[in-house]
């Protein structure tokens, strides 16, 4: 006789639990970014990092930017190319893959050692600027996502993603915002362990080269200590022949001098 009492309990709590679709919405969102921003093709960029600071005044750096699959375990590799007074500064981030940390090298030709990361130094400044290392590796699958629904940025229509890691002592949340169309990042906003907003990161010039959507400008704003990083993409090539000993961890003390780096075009991209 109580079946139908039982029952009705049953469905107020059906009603009540949050739906699993929307944490799925989001996880499938994260991957197709995750595709759009790291296609398996071989790249080879020439960049140009500047910091502004309070004072408006900046110094460029120019980097070299290789990407390629080694062994089955997909690579990226940052060189500083000028100025000569940085020139060599290298890093080197291997996937660690489902389940596994990434695997970080660091190199600076003023201590003339290659050392490896450990994890909580993921989070420190890369080359003093408003990117941590972390900001510049691969596109962690290992959050809670969840969908926070529809929104535009700068005429874009996108889907916000809010994602929650595993640990929070560095990035308490973070909520991106995914193209529709091209599936790559748009925006992003990135929270400190009190939930506070610290920082803002932007991605734009959105351009098809050689047949991949790319994006030419990447900007991270610090909104807590008014500092700014931007990252302007020059020339880019895909599907490049790229030895597989520039990923070498062992090989960063001279990769700088790399050939390969030749084939770009280095030189002071749009602004």
């Amino acid at each position: 006789m109580h079946t139908p009492w039982i029952a009705l309990a049953l469905l107020l709590l059906a009603l009540r639990a949050p739906t699993p679709a929307a944490a799925d919405d989001g996880a499938a969102v994260s991957k197709q970014m995750q595709a759009a921003l790291e296609p398996e093709l071989s790249a080879l960029r020439s960049m140009t990092l500047s910091v502004t600071g309070t004072d408006g005044s900046s110094t460029p750096i120019t980097l070299g930017e290789a990407r390629a699959v080694v062994g089955g375990t997909a690579r990226i590799l940052a060189v500083v190319l000028a100025p000569p007074a940085m020139r060599g500064t290298a890093y080197l981030i291997k996937h660690g893959g489902p389940g596994t940390q990434d695997v970080q090298w660091v190199y600076v030709p003023a201590i003339n050692r290659v050392r490896t990361i450990a994890s909580p130094e993921a989070f420190t400044a890369f080359l003093n600027s408003d990117f941590n290392y972390a900001d510049l590796g691969f596109v962690s699958m290992g959050s809670q996502f969840s969908s926070l629904g529809d929104a535009e940025h700068d005429g874009v229509k996108c889907q916000q993603v809010q994602a929650i890691p595993k640990e929070t002592w560095a990035y308490a949340r973070t909520v991106t915002c995914v193209a529709k169309d091209s599936h790559l990042p748009v925006d992003r906003q990135i929270y400190d362990p009190a939930n506070g907003l610290w920082k803002v990161q932007k991605w734009s010039r959105p351009e098809v080269i050689d047949g991949v959507p790319s994006i030419r400008k990447v900007s991270m704003e610090d909104v807590q200590m008014k500092s700014r990083t931007d990252i302007v993409v020059g020339s880019v090539r895909y599907g490049l022949p790229i030895p597989e000993s520039l990923f070498d961890p062992a090989g960063l003390v001279k990769v700088a001098d790399a050939s390969i780096w030749g084939t770009l075009a280095v030189a002071a991209p749009p602004n």
